[in-house]
Protein backbone atom coordinates (compact mmCIF):
# COMPACT_ATOMS: atom_id res chain seq x y z
CA UNK A 1 0.00 0.00 0.00
CA UNK A 2 1.23 3.26 -0.95
CA UNK A 3 2.98 5.36 2.44
CA UNK A 4 3.37 1.95 4.10
CA UNK A 5 0.83 -0.04 6.61
CA UNK A 6 0.48 3.11 9.08
CA UNK A 7 -1.06 5.45 6.09
CA UNK A 8 -4.92 6.23 6.77
CA UNK A 9 -7.31 5.63 3.55
CA UNK A 10 -8.09 9.49 4.53
CA UNK A 11 -4.92 10.76 4.12
CA UNK A 12 -4.27 8.77 0.94
CA UNK A 13 -7.15 10.27 -0.56
CA UNK A 14 -6.13 13.80 0.52
CA UNK A 15 -2.65 13.43 -1.00
CA UNK A 16 -4.28 11.85 -4.04
CA UNK A 17 -6.55 14.83 -4.53
CA UNK A 18 -4.07 17.56 -4.10
CA UNK A 19 -1.08 15.88 -5.84
CA UNK A 20 -3.31 15.87 -9.22
CA UNK A 21 -5.08 19.04 -9.41
CA UNK A 22 -4.14 21.95 -11.03
CA UNK A 23 -5.06 25.82 -11.31
CA UNK A 24 -7.27 26.55 -13.72
CA UNK A 25 -5.86 28.55 -16.83
CA UNK A 26 -6.57 31.94 -16.53
CA UNK A 27 -9.34 33.65 -18.93
CA UNK A 28 -9.95 37.31 -20.50
CA UNK A 29 -12.86 38.24 -21.21
CA UNK A 30 -12.52 41.17 -22.98
CA UNK A 31 -13.30 39.62 -26.37
CA UNK A 32 -9.72 41.19 -28.20
CA UNK A 33 -8.16 39.58 -31.00
CA UNK A 34 -5.16 37.37 -29.98
CA UNK A 35 -2.16 37.60 -32.02
CA UNK A 36 -0.96 34.24 -32.43
CA UNK A 37 1.43 33.30 -35.60
CA UNK A 38 0.05 30.38 -37.41
CA UNK A 39 3.33 29.22 -40.03
CA UNK A 40 2.21 27.11 -42.82
CA UNK A 41 4.77 24.56 -44.11
CA UNK A 42 5.56 22.09 -46.75
CA UNK A 43 7.83 20.27 -48.45
CA UNK A 44 11.38 20.57 -46.42
CA UNK A 45 13.98 19.84 -48.59
CA UNK A 46 16.91 20.88 -50.79
CA UNK A 47 16.90 23.34 -53.76
CA UNK A 48 16.56 21.33 -56.81
CA UNK A 49 17.88 23.19 -60.49
CA UNK A 50 15.02 23.57 -62.77
CA UNK A 51 12.55 23.94 -59.80
CA UNK A 52 9.32 26.24 -60.65
CA UNK A 53 8.51 29.35 -58.68
CA UNK A 54 5.56 27.85 -57.44
CA UNK A 55 7.50 24.94 -56.33
CA UNK A 56 9.76 27.53 -54.62
CA UNK A 57 7.36 28.83 -53.17
CA UNK A 58 6.12 25.86 -51.13
CA UNK A 59 9.44 24.53 -50.60
CA UNK A 60 11.87 25.64 -47.27
CA UNK A 61 15.69 24.20 -47.24
CA UNK A 62 16.20 22.42 -43.90
CA UNK A 63 18.97 24.99 -43.40
CA UNK A 64 16.67 27.84 -43.72
CA UNK A 65 13.91 25.69 -40.87
CA UNK A 66 16.84 25.08 -38.44
CA UNK A 67 17.83 29.21 -38.13
CA UNK A 68 13.98 29.46 -37.92
CA UNK A 69 13.71 27.21 -35.19
CA UNK A 70 16.62 28.53 -33.23
CA UNK A 71 15.15 31.93 -33.85
CA UNK A 72 12.00 31.29 -31.86
CA UNK A 73 14.11 29.48 -29.24
CA UNK A 74 16.39 32.28 -28.63
CA UNK A 75 13.97 35.07 -28.61
CA UNK A 76 10.94 33.66 -25.90
CA UNK A 77 8.44 32.14 -28.30
CA UNK A 78 6.41 28.96 -27.41
CA UNK A 79 5.67 26.71 -29.96
CA UNK A 80 2.09 25.08 -29.54
CA UNK A 81 -0.38 23.35 -31.45
CA UNK A 82 -3.90 24.03 -33.09
CA UNK A 83 -5.46 22.66 -29.93
CA UNK A 84 -3.68 24.28 -27.61
CA UNK A 85 -4.66 27.52 -29.87
CA UNK A 86 -8.20 26.55 -30.21
CA UNK A 87 -8.02 26.92 -25.90
CA UNK A 88 -6.45 30.11 -26.32
CA UNK A 89 -9.10 31.61 -28.03
CA UNK A 90 -11.77 29.43 -25.90
CA UNK A 91 -10.29 31.63 -22.77
CA UNK A 92 -9.44 34.95 -24.86
CA UNK A 93 -5.95 34.64 -23.46
CA UNK A 94 -2.36 33.12 -24.46
CA UNK A 95 -1.89 33.24 -20.67
CA UNK A 96 0.38 31.98 -19.20
CA UNK A 97 2.22 31.58 -22.43
CA UNK A 98 3.39 34.79 -23.42
CA UNK A 99 4.69 34.46 -27.34
CA UNK A 100 2.57 31.06 -28.78
CA UNK A 101 3.57 30.46 -31.81
CA UNK A 102 1.70 27.68 -34.17
CA UNK A 103 4.12 25.83 -36.69
CA UNK A 104 1.52 23.71 -39.52
CA UNK A 105 3.01 21.07 -41.82
CA UNK A 106 0.63 20.24 -44.80
CA UNK A 107 0.12 17.71 -46.97
CA UNK A 108 2.60 14.49 -45.21
CA UNK A 109 5.46 15.07 -47.40
CA UNK A 110 8.24 12.37 -46.71
CA UNK A 111 10.67 15.35 -46.72
CA UNK A 112 8.90 16.31 -43.54
CA UNK A 113 9.47 12.96 -41.80
CA UNK A 114 13.39 13.52 -43.26
CA UNK A 115 13.93 16.71 -42.75
CA UNK A 116 11.43 18.43 -40.71
CA UNK A 117 11.04 16.03 -37.74
CA UNK A 118 14.82 15.76 -36.36
CA UNK A 119 14.71 19.63 -36.46
CA UNK A 120 11.64 20.04 -34.61
CA UNK A 121 13.11 17.44 -31.99
CA UNK A 122 16.37 19.23 -32.36
CA UNK A 123 15.00 22.39 -30.87
CA UNK A 124 12.55 21.16 -28.78
CA UNK A 125 9.22 22.03 -30.83
CA UNK A 126 6.02 20.82 -31.19
CA UNK A 127 3.77 21.36 -34.72
CA UNK A 128 0.70 20.17 -36.19
CA UNK A 129 0.40 17.61 -39.27
CA UNK A 130 -2.19 17.90 -41.55
CA UNK A 131 -2.45 14.69 -43.54
CA UNK A 132 -4.47 13.86 -46.39
CA UNK A 133 -4.33 9.83 -46.33
CA UNK A 134 -4.79 9.29 -50.29
CA UNK A 135 -1.08 9.00 -51.14
CA UNK A 136 0.26 7.78 -47.97
CA UNK A 137 2.25 4.34 -48.44
CA UNK A 138 1.20 4.75 -51.60
CA UNK A 139 3.76 7.36 -53.40
CA UNK A 140 7.07 7.72 -52.23
CA UNK A 141 7.16 11.29 -52.13
CA UNK A 142 4.92 11.12 -49.24
CA UNK A 143 4.95 9.50 -45.61
CA UNK A 144 4.10 5.66 -44.89
CA UNK A 145 1.94 4.88 -41.83
CA UNK A 146 4.14 3.87 -40.00
CA UNK A 147 6.02 7.22 -40.02
CA UNK A 148 3.25 9.11 -39.64
CA UNK A 149 2.92 7.22 -36.18
CA UNK A 150 6.62 8.37 -35.34
CA UNK A 151 5.42 12.02 -36.04
CA UNK A 152 2.78 11.17 -33.19
CA UNK A 153 4.91 9.71 -30.84
CA UNK A 154 7.44 12.67 -31.27
CA UNK A 155 4.57 14.92 -29.56
CA UNK A 156 3.24 16.42 -32.53
CA UNK A 157 -0.51 16.72 -33.28
CA UNK A 158 -2.17 15.28 -35.56
CA UNK A 159 -5.16 16.65 -38.01
CA UNK A 160 -6.70 16.71 -41.45
CA UNK A 161 -6.28 17.63 -45.15
CA UNK A 162 -9.17 16.18 -46.80
CA UNK A 163 -8.87 12.53 -48.55
CA UNK A 164 -7.67 13.64 -51.82
CA UNK A 165 -6.59 17.04 -51.72
CA UNK A 166 -9.43 18.76 -54.15
CA UNK A 167 -10.37 21.93 -54.43
CA UNK A 168 -13.28 21.95 -52.09
CA UNK A 169 -15.16 24.48 -54.23
CA UNK A 170 -15.48 22.02 -57.12
CA UNK A 171 -17.52 19.03 -54.80
CA UNK A 172 -21.39 17.81 -54.41
CA UNK A 173 -22.42 17.96 -50.77
CA UNK A 174 -21.76 13.96 -51.09
CA UNK A 175 -18.44 14.19 -52.64
CA UNK A 176 -17.47 17.14 -49.78
CA UNK A 177 -18.71 14.97 -47.01
CA UNK A 178 -16.52 11.85 -48.24
CA UNK A 179 -13.28 14.09 -48.47
CA UNK A 180 -13.69 15.17 -44.89
CA UNK A 181 -15.72 12.66 -43.15
CA UNK A 182 -13.81 9.69 -44.92
CA UNK A 183 -10.43 11.33 -44.16
CA UNK A 184 -11.29 11.76 -40.52
CA UNK A 185 -12.50 8.48 -39.72
CA UNK A 186 -9.14 7.05 -41.57
CA UNK A 187 -6.85 8.92 -40.13
CA UNK A 188 -8.02 7.96 -36.30
CA UNK A 189 -8.22 4.34 -37.34
CA UNK A 190 -4.71 4.13 -38.19
CA UNK A 191 -3.01 6.62 -36.22
CA UNK A 192 -5.33 6.06 -33.00
CA UNK A 193 -5.60 9.45 -32.51
CA UNK A 194 -8.42 11.93 -32.46
CA UNK A 195 -8.96 14.05 -35.43
CA UNK A 196 -10.32 17.66 -33.99
CA UNK A 197 -8.44 20.02 -36.73
CA UNK A 198 -8.44 20.30 -40.47
CA UNK A 199 -7.05 22.61 -42.91
CA UNK A 200 -8.29 23.40 -46.21
CA UNK A 201 -6.66 22.26 -49.60
CA UNK A 202 -5.76 24.90 -51.08
CA UNK A 203 -7.16 27.61 -48.58
CA UNK A 204 -9.91 27.28 -49.86
CA UNK A 205 -12.88 27.46 -47.58
CA UNK A 206 -17.18 28.86 -47.39
CA UNK A 207 -20.24 28.16 -45.45
CA UNK A 208 -20.99 24.76 -46.90
CA UNK A 209 -17.13 23.88 -45.72
CA UNK A 210 -17.92 25.31 -42.06
CA UNK A 211 -21.32 24.04 -41.87
CA UNK A 212 -19.57 20.24 -42.65
CA UNK A 213 -16.83 20.55 -40.74
CA UNK A 214 -19.07 21.18 -38.05
CA UNK A 215 -21.43 18.35 -38.94
CA UNK A 216 -18.30 15.95 -39.22
CA UNK A 217 -16.77 17.02 -35.67
CA UNK A 218 -14.49 19.21 -36.57
CA UNK A 219 -13.41 21.71 -33.94
CA UNK A 220 -11.13 23.82 -36.19
CA UNK A 221 -10.18 24.73 -39.70
CA UNK A 222 -7.17 26.87 -41.13
CA UNK A 223 -7.35 28.52 -44.15
CA UNK A 224 -3.87 30.14 -46.42
CA UNK A 225 -5.56 33.76 -45.58
CA UNK A 226 -2.87 36.13 -44.39
CA UNK A 227 -3.26 36.58 -40.71
CA UNK A 228 -2.29 36.96 -37.53
CA UNK A 229 -4.88 38.27 -35.39
CA UNK A 230 -7.69 35.38 -33.77
CA UNK A 231 -10.83 35.74 -32.21
CA UNK A 232 -13.09 32.51 -30.42
CA UNK A 233 -15.82 32.99 -33.68
CA UNK A 234 -12.94 32.69 -36.45
CA UNK A 235 -11.84 28.76 -34.94
CA UNK A 236 -13.12 27.46 -38.46
CA UNK A 237 -11.29 29.60 -40.33
CA UNK A 238 -7.74 30.54 -39.37
CA UNK A 239 -5.27 32.35 -40.85
CA UNK A 240 -1.82 32.13 -41.13
CA UNK A 241 1.53 32.54 -43.24
CA UNK A 242 3.13 30.75 -45.85
CA UNK A 243 6.77 30.37 -45.01
CA UNK A 244 9.32 30.98 -47.46
CA UNK A 245 13.03 30.41 -48.26
CA UNK A 246 13.87 33.73 -46.77
CA UNK A 247 14.66 34.03 -43.09
CA UNK A 248 13.98 37.99 -42.97
CA UNK A 249 10.63 37.37 -44.30
CA UNK A 250 9.87 35.09 -41.51
CA UNK A 251 11.33 36.78 -38.69
CA UNK A 252 9.33 40.04 -40.14
CA UNK A 253 5.80 37.66 -40.25
CA UNK A 254 6.66 36.36 -36.33
CA UNK A 255 7.47 40.15 -35.06
CA UNK A 256 5.60 42.89 -37.14
CA UNK A 257 3.12 40.70 -39.01
CA UNK A 258 -0.95 41.46 -38.49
Amino acid sequence: MFGGASASLPALLHYSSTATSTAPLPTDSSGQPLRIPVFIYHTVAENKPGETKSQEAYSITPEVLDQELSYLETHGYTTITIAQMRDMLARGTTSPIAKPVALTFDDGWVTQYKNALPLLKKHHQTATFYIYPNPISKDERFMTWDQLKEVKDAGMEMAGHSYTHPLLSKLTPEQLHHELYDSKTLLEEKLGVKIDDFASPFGYTSPAVVAELEKDGYLSGRTTNRGMLHVATSTMALTGYLVHQDLFDFEWALEHGK
